[in-house]
């Protein structure tokens, strides 16, 4: 069959947030210890993330044509995972773009958490294959325009949240603001200045004294760096034991391993510390980075656009080693009372020995 190839499929229903959006929305975040993150870096940004957009849409177009295929054909014409990936990526070439079978996976991922499909495969046995089946959701498709363009503006404002939007020259232009040599620059109106100077009072000189050694002093307080901003946080926000960051570093086997271990901690905790206890996704954190990803940390990182196993590590691995709050609170409540119908053999063991008077007092308690 003959696939008429579409491309620019979201030409008319692009509207991702802008940098003129984000810089206005940035400068309402007044959040002390906030990274700095030039507006060069950000425009790099967006522009993978409308490339992510562009090629879900793609994504979107291949399922779509595979559903009407399959129910033309009476529900004979099956379709597989690398079917869907060979559209898309012919799609690309237009582009002189290419994408790989586990970024594809990470689109479908994406398209499953926002519900405008449901996976559902087929395997036909050992190095077989399989089927595989993307169920559109007939109610929210309609708006999948919408609904991909606001996931991907969330991740996005999710990102600045801890950062701080600067002019690409912004320290060049403070530097040439704040220079203070000016001892070979005398302006003409110098004399005059100097005899106003003899006049003004004594007071009001020492007051100017103190504002400039306050400004001084402002420069020479050390800046935080990163890793220090991080650990910190891991500390003192989310209340992570001082061993386990120790244990992170003594994993890591560079310092800036050590720093994107850290920040990987720190954004599965933002994830799920709702859910599960904090002390549980460190734990697990810390075992899937010795065990497996010391020398391959951008692997645990879910917020970057390359091939990442966040899902597998947190989705999959995660949930079935660790209950939810919860789940452990009905488990303990269920234990608790459970626990009530038992008689305590403590308490008639007490009262025997602080009591002289025989059996007859031991016949008298009753057991609840």
């Amino acid at each position: 069959m003959i696939i008429k190839i579409r491309n620019n499929v979201n030409k008319n229903f692009n509207n991702l947030i802008t940098l003129e959006e984000l810089i206005k929305h940035n400068q309402k975040n007044t959040a002390s210890n906030l990274i700095e993150l030039k507006q060069s870096r950000l425009k790099s940004y967006l522009t993978k993330k409308k490339a992510i957009y562009q090629r879900i849409l793609k994504v979107c177009w291949a399922i779509d044509l595979k559903n009407k295929e399959y129910y033309k054909s009476n529900k004979l014409r099956t379709y597989s995972t690398i079917e869907i990936y060979n559209i898309v990526n012919k799609c690309l070439a237009k582009d002189n773009q290419k994408t790989s079978i586990r970024t594809l996976e990470y689109d479908i991922s994406f398209l499953n958490q926002v519900l405008l499909i449901t996976t559902k495969l087929k395997h036909l046995g050992k190095d077989n294959g399989s089927f595989a089946f993307y169920i559109q959701n007939k109610n929210l498709w309609k708006h999948r325009f919408t609904i991909i363009q606001e996931a991907i503006n969330e991740e996005i404002k999710e990102y600045l949240k801890d950062k701080k939007i600067v002019s690409n020259f912004s320290k060049e232009i403070d530097n040439a603001i704040n220079k203070t040599n000016i001892k070979n620059i005398k302006s003409k109106s110098s004399i005059a200045d100097e005899s106003i100077a003899d006049v003004i009072p004594k007071g009001i000189k020492d007051i100017y004294k103190i504002k400039n050694s306050i400004k001084i002093d402002n420069k020479k307080i050390k800046k935080m760096s990163y890793k220090e901003y991080i650990s910190s946080k891991l500390v003192k926000v989310h209340k992570i034991e001082k061993f386990q960051i120790t244990k992170i570093l003594k994993i890591s086997n560079n310092e800036k391993t050590y720093i994107n271990a850290l920040r990987n901690l720190n954004l599965a905790i933002e994830k799920y510390n709702k859910e599960y206890k904090i002390e549980d996704i460190s734990n697990h954190f810390i075992k899937e980075f010795k065990n497996k990803y010391s020398k391959k940390i951008w692997m645990m990182n879910g917020k970057t656009d390359k091939i990442n196993d966040f899902n597998e590590i947190w989705e999959t691995r995660f949930k079935k080693t660790f209950l939810n709050k919860s789940s452990k609170e009905r488990y303990c409540n269920n234990y608790i009372k459970n626990k009530k119908n038992i008689p305590n053999p403590d308490n008639r063991i007490s009262v025997f020995f602080s009591d002289h008077k025989g059996l007859k007092k031991i016949n008298k308690i009753k057991v609840n």
